[in-house]
C-alpha cells in the first residue's frame, strides 16, 4: 500500500482531505498503525548505549508520524460525517486506542527512556530538551508503565472501551445537533440579528422547500440569535436546544434510573461507574485530585 492508493498514507505537506473516503480508513489506519508498531520495537529492541538520537528522537518521529497520519480521519468524523465514515472508523478505534495505550506503558521503550534519563549524556541536556525528557518520563509513569503486567492489560481494555465511550458521546451530540431545526415563520422573531445570518436562515430554509428562516443546531445559526435576537423567547429556545442536546428522546446519552421516576445518571453517562471502580480498584497511578496533577506541570518563570 502507497501513498498513490491510499491517501492517509500521503507525505504531502497539504493534507489530502478531498481524496480520502470511508474506504481509505481502515486500510490506511492499519497500515499505518502496523509501520508505527515496527518503528517502536525497533527502537525498543536497539542495543545501543541509549542517546538522544536513539531514543528520544526516533520515538517523537514515531509518534508524530503515526499521530500526522491518523488524525485527518478522525476530523474528518468530526467536521464532514457520513454514515461510511463513521462505520469505518469506529471498525479500527480500538485499534487506534490500543496502540497509543500499548506505546505509555511498553516496557522495552519505558527502560530505555529510564536508561537514558539515568544517563550523563542526560544530565547535560539543554534545558528545551531537558524538560521534554522530564515530561516524557512523568508521563510513562502517570500511563502506568510501572504496573504489573496483569494490571497494565486490564488498563488497555479499559482505555480501549473509554475511547468507545467517548466516540459514542461524541456522535450522539452530532446527530442530535443534527436533528433540531425550528422554522420561524414570522420574520419579526429575528429583530435586531444582522442580515447575514438571517440570509442563511432563509437560504436554508429554501433548500429544504420551507417559506421562513430555518434555525439549527450548528453554533454559526446559535450564536446570532443569542448574541442579538431581541425576542427574549426565541433566544431561550435556541439556549435550552443548544444546551440540552442529548438528554432525551433517542439520542439520551445518560439514561434513566429508577423507572417511573424520571431520573437521570448524568455521572454513569459521563464517566461509567465500572470503569472507574476498575481503574483505582487495581491500583492505576495518577494523583488524588486534579490539583496534583497540574502543579507539576506548572513553572513560575
Amino acid at each position: 500500500m502507497t501513498d498513490e492508493t491510499n491517501p492517509l498514507l500521503s507525505d504531502a505537506f497539504r493534507i489530502p482531505f478531498h481524496l480520502i473516503r470511508a474506504e481509505h480508513v481502515e486500510p490506511g489506519i492499519r497500515e499505518v498503525l502496523r509501520q508505527g508498531e515496527a518503528r517502536l520495537e525497533a527502537i525498543a529492541a536497539s542495543q545501543e548505549p541509549p542517546s538522544w538520537s536513539n531514543v528520544m528522537e526516533p520515538l517523537d518521529r514515531m509518534t508524530q508520524w503515526v499521530g500526522e497520519r491518523i488524525t485527518p480521519a478522525s476530523h474528518l468524523v468530526s467536521v464532514a460525517e457520513t454514515p461510511e465514515l463513521r462505520e469505518a472508523y469506529n471498525a479500527v478505534l480500538p485499534e487506534i486506542s490500543s496502540f497509543w495505550t500499548r506505546l505509555s506503558i511498553h516496557q522495552g521503550i519505558w527502560s530505555r527512556i529510564k536508561a537514558y534519563a539515568a544517563s550523563g549524556e542526560a544530565r547535560d541536556l539543554d534545558p528545551l530538551r531537558a524538560r521534554h525528557l522530564e515530561k516524557t518520563v512523568r508521563a510513562f509513569k502517570r500511563s502506568g508503565a510501572d504496573l504489573p503486567e496483569e494490571d497494565r492489560k486490564r488498563l488497555e481494555s479499559l482505555k480501549v472501551e473509554l475511547s468507545q465511550l467517548e466516540q459514542r458521546f461524541s456522535e450522539n451530540v452530532l446527530d442530535a445537533t443534527s436533528a433540531w431545526e425550528l422554522l420561524v415563520e414570522d420574520g419579526s422573531r429575528l429583530e435586531g440579528i444582522p442580515e447575514g445570518p438571517r440570509s442563511r436562515y432563509r437560504k436554508a430554509a429554501r433548500d429544504k422547500g420551507l417559506e421562513g428562516w430555518l434555525l439549527t443546531l450548528d453554533f454559526p445559526a446559535v450564536e446570532p440569535v443569542l448574541k442579538y435576537a431581541r425576542d427574549r423567547g426565541l433566544r431561550r429556545e435556541v439556549f435550552t436546544a443548544h444546551t440540552t442536546r442529548c438528554r432525551e428522546g433517542e439520542h439520551d446519552l445518560c439514561g434513566r434510573n429508577n423507572a417511573g421516576r424520571g431520573r437521570r445518571d448524568h455521572k454513569g453517562c459521563v464517566r461509567p461507574p465500572h470503569l472507574h471502580r476498575s481503574y483505582h480498584a487495581r491500583g492505576a497511578p495518577g494523583p488524588v485530585s486534579y490539583t496534583h496533577l497540574t502543579l507539576p506541570t506548572k513553572r513560575i518563570v
